[in-house]
């Protein structure tokens, strides 16, 4: 696609303040991308435990978690942002294993045996 823009022009490009916004927001609807809702939000923390609980090495966490929001078309959050989620997730996930192995394991042992006959 070719901007149909005399090259006079785009020096000025950007002077008003949300010429940028604006342009960023129609690439954004027309590549099909959203921002985060509140919801993808908790589906991301949960989705990120699930995936804290497999791997341990924070950097495959955040580079799996960038490639999960490019997946579903989401904005890129804050990097700020994702490294504490990925934090929160790993503490989870070591808060639960070692809750497991505190209980010799049982909890997810017991759920999956059949009763006496």
């Amino acid at each position: 696609m070719q901007l149909q823009v005399s090259s006079e022009v785009l020096p000025l490009y950007g002077k008003r303040s949300s010429t940028q916004r604006d342009h960023q927001r129609q690439v954004l609807i027309l590549l099909g991308y959203r921002r985060a809702s509140p919801l993808d939000f908790l589906a991301l923390e949960k989705w990120l435990l699930e995936r804290a609980l497999e791997h341990d090495k924070p950097m495959l966490l955040f580079e799996m978690t960038c490639q999960h929001l490019q997946h579903n078309k989401i904005v890129s959050i804050k990097t700020t942002r994702l490294a504490k989620m990925v934090s929160t997730a790993r503490q989870q996930a070591q808060e639960s294993i070692y809750q497991t192995l505190q209980h010799g394991g049982q909890g997810s042992e017991v759920s999956s045996e059949q009763p006496p006959p």
